[in-house]
């Protein structure tokens, strides 16, 4: 006889969903896929070149395993134009400085931000 209790037993779909989670394979994807578009790796300013993806994702994958490895040079997206960008939201009518408030504000959005990303 049938029973409507749910079954203890977990589905592929569960098992499939807990191992991407334990290994944290989509944030791996999406920091991948964020780096791609930020790098574009093939595209000039002033022509279409042909772009190289699969070179690129192989090499960013090569150095988040030597960063891994030697803890050492992580992958980031965030450089100096980044902040360069921030203060300069921050500093709309460019004084050249910005309150301690303004730069936690700043901050808390870089890490929101980053944290999106990675």
């Amino acid at each position: 006889m049938a029973t409507d209790e749910p079954s203890c037993v977990p589905t592929r779909v569960d098992q499939a969903k807990e191992y991407l989670d334990k290994h944290r394979v989509m944030e791996l994807f999406n920091n991948i896929t964020s780096q791609l578009i930020y790098a574009r790796p093939g595209l000039s300013l002033f022509l279409w070149q042909l772009d190289e993806p699969k070179q690129f994702i192989i090499d960013v994958l090569e150095r988040l395993q030597k960063s891994k490895a030697t803890q050492f040079d992580l992958p980031c997206l965030f450089d100096e134009s980044n902040i360069i960008s921030i203060f300069g939201m921050l500093d709309p009518t460019g004084r050249g400085f910005i309150s301690h408030k303004q730069y936690e504000e700043g901050m808390s959005q870089t890490a929101e931000t980053m944290s999106e990303v990675l």
